[in-house]
């Protein structure tokens, strides 16, 4: 009876990892990638939480029926992520005898440094309506 040989030898086991080595880089290299995309991520929502934060504190002091922010309108940081700003602003109307509040937030990271929204940065707004008799 002759001799068996069973299992893969050296050099086939070393083309193998080469191979599979060789299939996973284009995956390390979106790495950076995504960690990219989850730091943005990360920021919008403290941007959003700024907004809210901001948007929740203004509609409870009217409807408890305090007198709105004089000036109507305000900004500011909103410090974290760095660079981030936050403007709003409290509008009055009549409606058939009630008091309707208009308030607006928005909240960007002011990537560039003008002070304004603009497409290219994270924004957040939230605008709602307060009513009162």
């Amino acid at each position: 009876m002759g001799l068996v040989e069973r299992g893969l030898s050296l050099v086939e086991v070393l083309a193998a990892m080469l191979l599979v080595g060789i299939a996973l880089l284009p995956l390390f290299q979106l790495y950076p990638v995504l960690l990219g995309a989850s730091g943005q991520r990360d920021d919008l929502t403290l941007v959003g939480t700024a907004a809210t934060r901001q948007m929740e504190a203004l509609v409870a002091d009217l409807v408890r029926g305090a007198t709105p922010p004089d000036p109507p309108a305000g900004g500011g940081a909103c410090d974290p992520p760095p660079n981030c700003r936050l403007t709003w602003q409290v509008t009055r109307e009549n409606l058939y005898g009630a008091q309707l509040w208009r308030v607006w937030v928005e909240a960007w990271v002011d990537t560039n440094g003008d002070g304004l929204p603009s497409s290219s940065e994270l924004y957040a707004y939230h605008t709602t309506r307060v009513w009162r008799r």
